[in-house]
């Protein structure tokens, strides 16, 4: 038996991303009512990837339910530019400038099956996409390699697996490029998204599915 703390969670000033195997999760008493067919098995496309996001708000985030709506938008809008685009940010002449690399997309960002739970912070609301993409990125890979391991795991028999260096590389990568980028950043904003770090509280939750 795995407990729900043994498995990765990814935090940051602006967000918070956890990911949980849909086997683990309950069922609704209540389920949305099926149509006569079935139409993700009747829509057949090569290259679609399902996942399951939950965003978790509440009005410690922000007091306005139209900003706490732009948040999820935000969040929404950024996963997709990266698993559909490649999205990345790029520091030119000081300038954060997003790029799209159409190698770098599809299913190698996320985790077939499980489900994301994404806990914003009140600084993400006057955060721009280019902000927003480093962040998330490093919290799909870290979830992304982690979750991987763990199946791997569980295909061997095991409960968890070791942690391999290969994979702490590709982590410690990711999270000093966020790092680097966000000590270009000025430090008024820094210390502005400090302060609101502790308005943390999970809240009525909407789920998306990416196609």
């Amino acid at each position: 038996m795995v407990r729900r703390h043994k498995f990765s969670i990814f935090q940051s000033d602006a967000l918070e991303l956890r990911a949980l195997p849909n086997a683990l999760l309950i069922k609704p008493q209540n389920p949305w009512p099926d149509p006569p067919f079935h139409w993700d098995t009747e829509r057949k496309f090569e290259k679609r990837l399902n996942m399951s996001l939950c965003i978790q708000q509440s009005v410690k985030v922000h007091p306005s339910g139209l900003a706490r709506r732009a948040i999820g938008k935000r969040i929404k809008s950024v996963l997709g530019l990266i698993v559909t685009r490649g999205a990345d940010v790029e520091v030119v002449e000081g300038v954060p400038t997003i790029k799209f690399n159409h190698d770098d997309v599809g299913e190698k960002w996320l985790l077939k099956g499980w489900t994301y739970f994404v806990r914003p912070q009140p600084c993400l609301h006057l955060m721009g996409h280019a902000e927003v993409i480093p962040i998330l990125r490093a919290a799909l890979l870290d979830i992304k390699l982690k979750g991987d391991a763990m199946e791997e795991a569980w295909a061997r028999g095991n409960t968890l697996p070791p942690e391999t260096r290969r994979t702490e590389r590709k982590l410690s990568r990711e999270r000093s490029n966020v790092s680097n980028y966000n000590s270009s950043k000025p430090s008024s904003g820094q210390s502005k998204s400090g302060k609101q770090r502790s308005a943390r509280q999970p809240s009525t939750s909407s789920s998306w599915t990416l196609s």
